[in-house]
């Protein structure tokens, strides 16, 4: 069995990262200058930045992507004027941004900002305090840093008023669960790494909010769905969005997959499987000695 696993994580590609300078959009691709040379690259999980932003760049195999920026922003900013775009200070340097329609804004505002689409998602009275997140368990020195990028092998909605599936692509909104699957190697896998963070690639068909994202307990698609339910409350309902630190620790102790019920009526949809193999992709961040 140990060898079993050990060959089936041999298998799984690891993710080399590196950056580079953002430049532009062109013809889909983004421009990117990785030392003296312009490469275009394919860009997933995130909206274009400006132009000269330092991103993250991920090679899977002979496939090069960009991630996004390659230094984390704070979510948090601070409203400094409003208009038809946004005047938003973030760590002390300002950011003209669009707003979730139907939002109305007030200068010195504290504010959301979901980077993944550089959108004020709403105000909140103060940060939330970071010290009250649990961390995952450190590794030991001699640990190795990794990140593996772990495809689902299904996807499909549950149309629950109709105890029925109804077709590949994963849908949020009443009366559908959108669910993801992994099969039988998921958790294998997992116990090969110290995880540190989990995000799920979530691929926009039409998208009018943030999501609930759940742990499911199948590996494969079931006859009848009727998932369990430990919950990462808000996540972004486009991009790469990370699962809470619960929700990840559940992952590694009992596989299984990931589901999704949207807020309420609004439609929030996603391209399953079969239109784009990165939809559902888990990417693990952690340690291997």
């Amino acid at each position: 069995m140990a060898r079993q696993v050990a060959a089936l994580a041999a298998s799984i590609p690891e993710v080399s990262t590196q950056t580079g300078e953002f430049v532009t959009m062109r013809d889909g691709l983004a421009v990117v200058n990785v030392g003296p040379v312009s490469v275009p690259v394919r860009m997933v999980g995130a909206a274009p930045p400006p132009s000269g932003t330092i991103v993250r760049l991920q090679r899977i195999g002979s496939d090069l992507i960009m991630t996004g920026p390659a230094t984390s922003r704070s979510p948090w900013g601070v409203v400094k004027a409003t208009g038809a775009q946004v005047t938003v200070t973030v760590d002390g340097r300002d950011e003209l941004l669009p707003a979730r329609a139907g939002l109305t804004l007030t200068a010195g505002q504290t504010v959301e900002i979901d980077w993944a689409t550089r959108v004020i998602q709403g105000g909140v009275t103060a940060p939330p305090s970071t010290a009250l997140v649990p961390e995952m368990p450190s590794a030991s020195a001699n640990s190795q840093p990794v990140e593996l990028l772990i495809l689902a092998e299904d996807s499909d909605r549950w149309n629950r008023d109709a105890a029925a599936w109804e077709g590949n692509d994963p849908w949020g909104q009443r009366p559908y669960y959108g669910a993801w699957f992994y099969g039988d190697t998921l958790k294998p896998i997992l116990d090969t790494v110290t995880v540190e963070k989990i995000e799920i690639y979530l691929p926009t068909e039409v998208v009018s909010d943030v999501v609930d994202l759940l742990r499911h307990q199948y590996a494969s698609r079931p006859a009848v769905f009727d998932p369990s339910s430990e919950v990462t409350i808000g996540a972004p309902a486009s991009g790469w969005a990370t699962l809470s630190t619960y929700m990840a620790e559940s992952l590694v102790r009992e596989g299984g997959g990931i589901w999704t019920s949207g807020w309420g009526a609004l439609p929030t949809q996603w391209l399953g499987t079969q239109t784009d193999s990165m939809s559902g992709a888990l990417r693990v961040t952690g340690t291997r000695l």
